[in-house]
């Protein structure tokens, strides 16, 4: 709406730039195509930008790509989808960068409370800045929303009351409590250098969901050394096998050994007629 009514610059981001395609990208173009405006706007797929008549444009980038961001300018209004991936450094970076000429710039972040672990919890409820507009809503908040995922959500409530605490009711989780890995950290390191150490595995895994979302890990393995890099994911809701296979091919998996939920053999059928390396897991 803001770039309809006036000349703005707009980037949309998320942490990893293999994320973009399959979700604010996707979810721009969704939103205009309801809007009808999709006629008047210009759409450019190869790098992730949609150029208003006015002029105005909304950039897509993956926070992961520091050059591309360095180059950026005269940004009056920046988006991050999933903020809870982000850190706050790189928050106040951007912040900093914000140096467009349009009038109330902003930053706006969305994302589900996952922890109280996060930065996000003590900037939102501990000790928020004087100009935070903190918006808190849940599905129920939500007219648009197709019945069939409504009726997902009030399953979950009695499924995975814990995950519903998240999802359905929008409070902050609790770190540990119920988690299969603990014992992960969060640094900077550079996959193609670990690819070329001795013995070190590619491996990746694909659990299907719909109101749980779909997760793609792509990750490297030391077995030596009993470390899993996590260097690519896919991580969303009401996501169908379509879908699914076109952030497959985006994070470049047509050639990699793709464990699957062994529970979902026609979605492995699928996926292989598609052309990936899809295999079912080992459940015990």
């Amino acid at each position: 709406m803001r770039a309809c009514r006036e000349k703005i610059n707009i980037l949309a981001c998320r942490r990893y730039g293999t994320t973009i395609r399959n979700s604010v990208f996707s979810l721009f173009k969704e939103i205009l195509g309801k809007w009808q405006l999709l006629p008047y706007v210009k759409i450019r797929e190869t790098d992730f930008e949609i150029t208003f008549p006015n002029g105005s444009r909304v950039i897509f980038l993956g926070l992961d790509d520091e050059n591309k961001l360095l180059s950026i300018n005269n940004i009056s209004c920046i988006f991050i989808e999933e903020a809870f991936e982000v850190p706050k450094e790189t928050v106040d970076q951007l912040n900093l960068r914000m140096r467009g000429s349009a009038a109330n710039q902003q930053i706006i972040m969305a994302w589900n409370p996952i922890s109280k672990s996060s930065w996000l919890y003590d900037f939102c409820e501990v000790n928020p800045p004087e100009n935070l507009l903190y918006i808190h809503s849940t599905y129920l908040d939500n007219p648009h929303l197709p019945k069939e995922y409504v009726d997902a959500l009030e399953e979950l409530k009695v499924r995975n009351p814990r995950k519903a605490e998240v999802y359905c009711y929008g409070r902050w989780g609790v770190d540990a409590e119920g988690l299969v890995l603990t014992n992960w950290k969060e640094e900077m390191f550079n996959p193609m250098e670990i690819a070329a150490r001795h013995g070190i595995e590619r491996r990746c895994g694909l659990d299907i969901g719909w109101t749980d979302p779909t997760a793609i890990v792509d990750t490297l393995y030391d077995k030596e050394n009993h470390i899993i890099y996590v260097y690519n994911q896919f991580y969303r809701s009401g996501q169908t096998l379509d879908k699914i296979a076109a952030a497959m091919e985006t994070m470049n998996l047509k050639k990699v050994k793709v464990a699957c939920d062994a529970a979902d053999p026609r979605a492995i059928s699928f996926f292989r007629e598609k052309g990936f390396n899809t295999y079912p897991c080992v459940k015990g």
